[in-house]
C-alpha cells in the first residue's frame, strides 16, 4: 500500500493504493477535523463547516463506500476529552486478489461532478 498527497488551488487530494490477498479486506479510512461534518447522501459526500467556511469531502472508487463518523469521546475516565473534535470517513469492501485505487478530494468546491486529476503509479 502506499499514499499520494497533492494540494492543488488550495484542494487536496489523497490517493492510497491499495493489494488484497487471496482474501477480501474490509478498509477504513479516517481524519480528524474540527469542522463540524455532515454526511450528504444525495451528492455522495461529506459537508464539513467551520467558522462559516465550507469544504467538501468526495470519494472516488471502484468499490462502493459508506460514509461514517466515530465518536470522538474518551472510553476511560482518566482520559482528556476531545472537544470540538470529529472524526469523519469511510468504510469499503474490497474484492480478493486485486489492486484498489480510492481518491479522496476535500474542495471548497460542491461535487456536482467528481473530477480528480490523474495520478502517477510508481512502483
Amino acid at each position: 500500500m502506499y499514499r499520494t498527497v497533492r494540494i492543488i488551488d488550495a484542494d487536496l487530494y489523497i490517493e492510497d493504493v491499495v493489494k488484497t490477498n487471496e482474501n477480501p479486506a474490509s478498509i477504513s479510512w479516517r481524519m480528524i477535523t474540527s469542522a463540524t461534518p455532515a454526511i450528504v447522501e444525495d451528492l455522495h459526500c461529506v459537508k464539513l463547516e467551520r467558522n462559516g467556511k465550507v469544504k467538501y469531502l468526495t470519494v472516488e472508487s471502484e468499490h462502493p463506500v459508506v460514509f461514517k463518523e466515530w465518536s470522538t469521546t474518551p472510553e476511560k475516565n482518566y482520559e482528556s476529552p476531545n472537544t470540538f473534535a470529529f472524526l469523519i470517513g469511510f468504510e469499503s469492501s474490497l474484492s480478493s486478489n486485486k489492486r484498489c485505487k480510492i481518491k479522496v478530494k476535500i474542495s471548497s468546491t460542491p461535487p456536482l461532478f467528481l473530477s480528480l486529476p490523474p495520478f502517477e503509479i510508481q512502483e
